[in-house]
This record gives C-alpha cells, sequence and structure tokens, in this order.
C-alpha cells in the first residue's frame, strides 16, 4: 500500500451549532407531493425516496437557500447573512 497523503477540503450544508431553524414542513412535503414522489402507504404512513428529497429539496436550496425555512426565519437569516455580506463559515458558531 502507498502510504502518500494528500491535504483536502470538502465543503457541505449543515445545521449550524447555537442557530435555531426553524424549517416549512407544509411546504418541503408540498413540493414532494407536487413531483408526485410522496407514496401513500395507508393512514399516517408513505414513503419517500432519499435520492427524490435530496434531488428535488436540493434544487428549492440552490435556487433560494432560505426558502425551506418558516418566514420569521428565513427572514432572521438573512438579515444575518446581509449583515456579513457572505456565506456562514463553521467559526461563525464554533470557536
Amino acid at each position: 500500500m502507498d502510504n502518500t497523503s494528500n491535504d483536502v477540503s470538502v465543503k457541505f450544508h449543515v445545521r449550524p451549532l447555537g442557530l435555531d431553524l426553524d424549517y416549512n414542513w407544509d411546504f418541503l412535503f408540498g413540493i414532494l407531493r407536487e413531483n408526485n414522489v410522496v407514496v401513500d402507504l395507508g393512514i399516517n404512513f408513505f414513503g419517500i425516496k432519499v435520492r427524490d428529497i435530496s434531488n428535488i429539496w436540493g434544487e428549492v436550496i440552490k435556487e433560494a437557500p432560505t426558502k425551506i425555512l418558516s418566514k420569521e426565519c428565513a427572514n432572521e437569516v438573512q438579515n444575518k447573512l446581509d449583515t456579513i455580506g457572505r456565506r456562514y463559515l463553521i467559526s461563525d458558531f464554533e470557536g
């Protein structure tokens, strides 16, 4: 085995520590229904492929990152983003 090491970095979306986020679950579930990816399995049960959730919600987040949040939460998050003038960094939350 080759013992070569490489420095790498990874960018991904996470829920920031210490920032309460309130998601708009009616909207999130509604767009899954609109895209016909929800399979009703009986009373209070349904199935959705994780790939479909990732693809559909991912597109919404690409278009408007705060759209998945409640209106109040989206406004608060957007105001903070406008204040700092960039996307959040992990150092904004974790010393």
